[in-house]
């Protein structure tokens, strides 16, 4: 697709407005936009639509950012910037988080005069951070909440909306998404995979014996297939955007939960800096090296894992070795994976006494994009592209995900039954994940496979 930059010029030079309509309780809502980013030459253009009468008449707007060089440190912790803005009841405010758009604070769209009135209050919050930052590139993620300053009480989802788009204004190519509002949680900074709506949160498990905890246990998602394309010649990147999502553990043992927990002083779930997860890629069979197979059905070996520290990006080919990308040359599949970086327990006394700052639950996205106005086999493509996925599989798997007795989730001992299919095919359940797994004619239906087989 083809971007123009005078569109969205034209779109604040003539002052598009818009409405929405809807319920207006006065109760708390939050959402979530996952991934932002900005440079000399990329803008993200946010909308919120506020539809509850906010305490205050005002929005909680956090950004979570790195910036400069840190801005490709994967393992930085994010910085934290917080401020209140003008609101009311069914408002929706439309800005570029970069102010590249919209005059000096961004705000995109409003009529003048305006209500409420947006005033001198700068909603380009990473205007001056890119201004500071060398080189003039940063990424993070935002959290909105309509709370109001000081303001407490229960969490009634769906009076906060919201969507933005990513956009290059010299290639001319954008990528967008709807943002996150999840259902009502323990608090308001709950976005965990416990409270999702529709399996925005990719998750472990998070219900432990002791023992387990103790044996730093970790748990890993479901995977999730992804095409790869050729990584040899062509000119399409792959990138997968990561955000770890803070979560409470359950000891089974005890039936104490560990809360989330935060690095900031007095703050609790999401609002944190330093959350840390694990990407990686596997296929099957589990309890092998293999990572992928290309078009030949070839299976390909590797160890393909990075760890990711408030919000972060990584490129598929940068999960393979020189040797597995070679393998890959036209191209093939394989299937993320999170898990947590280390324990998600801390340990004293030989109990588990609180949480870690380590999650094994992360929002991913999955970015395509071309250079140099390629297609993949070479042909000239006039303009850029740009394709984004919301990386989903399940609906709040971790509290389907059976108790976790290991340090990787199940002991190893534990067993699965092979079921028979079509003679001579059988099949075997995965017990992570419930998919059936074709294990072929090399298999005798009745035989126990051990747990083992399926972790990685």
């Amino acid at each position: 697709m083809k971007f123009k930059v005078t569109k969205i010029a034209t779109a604040v030079a003539t002052g598009l407005g818009l409405s929405a309509m809807g319920m207006g309780a006065a109760h708390a809502d939050r959402i979530m936009f996952p991934y932002v980013g900005g440079s000399a030459t990329v803008a993200t253009i946010v909308t919120v639509i506020n539809q509850a009468t906010a305490p205050g008449n005002v929005l909680h707007y956090q950004l979570f950012h790195k910036s400069g060089a840190t801005a490709d440190n994967n393992t930085a912790a994010c910085n934290e910037d917080s401020v209140f803005r003008p609101t009311s009841r069914n408002d929706i405010v439309t800005f570029d988080l970069t102010g590249h758009f919209g005059g000096t604070n961004g705000v995109l769209f409003e009529p003048s005069p305006t209500t409420p009135n947006y005033g001198t209050q700068s909603f380009a919050l990473l205007k001056p951070i890119l201004a500071a930052a060398t080189p003039q590139q940063a990424r993070g993620w935002l959290m909105v909440d309509n709370q109001g300053v000081g303001a407490t009480g229960p969490i009634v989802p769906g009076t906060l909306s919201g969507e933005a788009f990513l956009l290059d204004f010299v290639e001319g190519a954008a990528w967008g998404y709807v943002a996150y509002n999840p259902a009502p949680g323990a608090t308001t900074y709950d976005f965990s995979d416990a409270v999702e709506t529709q399996g925005e949160v990719l998750a472990g498990a998070r219900r432990y014996t002791q023992a387990a905890l103790v044996n730093g246990a970790v748990g890993h998602s479901p995977r999730v297939p992804i095409a790869i394309y050729p990584m040899v010649g062509g000119d399409l990147i792959q990138k997968l955007l990561v955000t770890p999502i803070n979560h409470d553990v359950v000891n089974t043992t005890t039936g104490a939960i560990l809360p989330a927990v935060s690095d900031r002083a007095g703050q609790f779930g999401q609002n944190a800096t330093s959350l840390a997860t694990s990407i990686g890629l596997s296929v099957l069979p589990v309890g092998s090296s293999l990572i992928a197979y290309n078009r030949d059905e070839q299976p390909i070996d590797g160890t393909a894992k990075a760890n990711i520290t408030c919000v972060g990006a990584v490129t598929v080919s940068g999960l393979f070795t020189a040797l597995g990308a070679s393998q890959l040359a036209n191209g093939g599949w394989s299937a993320i994976r999170v898990t947590s970086p280390g324990p998600l327990a801390n340990i004293s006394g030989g109990v588990p006494v609180s949480r870690t700052l380590n999650t094994n639950e992360a929002v991913v996205m999955k970015l395509e994009y071309n250079l140099s106005g390629q297609f993949l086999d070479g042909t000239d493509f006039k303009g850029a592209y740009n394709n984004g996925y919301w990386m989903r599989r399940g609906h709040r798997e971790s509290l389907t995900q059976p108790v976790v007795t290991g340090a990787i989730p199940f002991a190893s001992d534990d067993v699965v039954s092979v079921v028979a299919m079509d003679p001579p095919q059988t099949y075997v359940v995965d017990p992570y994940t419930g998919d059936s797994v074709d294990l072929g004619p090399g298999f005798k239906a009745g035989t126990e496979i051990p747990i083992s087989y399926f972790q990685q």
